[in-house]
């Protein structure tokens, strides 16, 4: 491979090997090698366990920079770049059948420079509200390393909500006891009315709340350790508004002639 593929991550190379015996059944092994990259590289380390932290926090890193065989150095003015990922929709007519592809689009909350010495790591702290995010450091040259590494804001459904017609859905803790409150961000696409349903092995709670195009916040009470197996399912309905534009009709008026009484 003469040029290395641009990545923002370490990348790896699988080497596989098929043959043939002689009695004509097929033998194939694989090998997996780190790629060593060409100059120094970005790492990032979050400080939380896991991919999530609740909404509200500070999400915190540890930055460092290191040569190719691994030692560490220290970097001045590195760039680093808070970024908000929000999913949208294009939809598209195609051979009389209309279809939609998903997009991701970012939008920069927070932006700053990091230095990084050589027996110590940068740290970035930055408040977070909900929603999906990525942190990309680099040394703000364009031939330079960039380094990206995903987060969430909120504890979200495993489940894909890349079809306009399902919902993201995200808690903000990782579990509940009775007698506390649970908070559900939805992200509702367009105005309307949302059922939050809480499911055991029955109908627990309900709760339906009118919400703006954006996230909303609903509030549910945790009563019993019956909802130690529960799980939220989320409904919108869209509320339609029809606007008809009328113009004012106008009428010509056209005096008659009076009428000329003969004596």
């Amino acid at each position: 491979m003469k040029k290395q593929p641009e990545a923002t991550r370490p990348l790896e190379a699988q080497v596989v090997v098929r043959m043939a015996e002689a009695g004509g059944r097929a033998v194939e092994r694989k090998l997996t090698l780190p790629v060593i990259p060409d100059g120094p590289m970005i790492g990032i380390k979050p400080l939380f366990s896991g991919r999530s932290l609740g909404e509200g926090e500070n999400a915190t890193f540890d930055v460092v920079v290191a040569s190719p065989d691994g030692a560490p150095l220290a970097r001045r003015s590195l760039r680093y770049e808070l970024l908000k990922v929000e999913s949208k929709y294009q939809w598209y007519r195609r051979d009389g059948v209309w279809d939609f592809e998903p997009m991701k689009t970012t939008r920069r909350v927070a932006d700053g420079r990091l230095d990084v010495a050589a027996d110590r790591p940068g740290r970035i702290s930055l408040p977070v509200q909900w929603g999906r995010y990525r942190l990309e450091v680099s040394t703000g040259d364009p031939n330079g390393p960039l380094t990206s590494v995903g987060f969430d804001a909120g504890w979200y459904a495993e489940a894909s909500a890349d079809t306009p017609d399902l919902l993201e859905i995200a808690l903000d803790k990782p579990e509940y006891a009775p007698g506390e409150s649970m908070t559900v961000a939805v992200t509702a696409r367009t105005a309307g009315k949302v059922t939050l349903n809480v499911i055991a092995d029955r109908l627990v709670s309900t709760v339906t709340q009118d919400v703006a195009a954006g996230t909303a916040q609903l509030r549910v009470p945790v009563r019993s350790r019956r909802w130690r197996r529960a799980r939220c399912s989320t409904t919108a309905a869209a509320t339609m508004v029809q606007r008809c534009a009328t113009r004012p009709r106008w009428s010509r008026l056209r005096p008659r002639a009076a009428r000329r009484e003969q004596p």
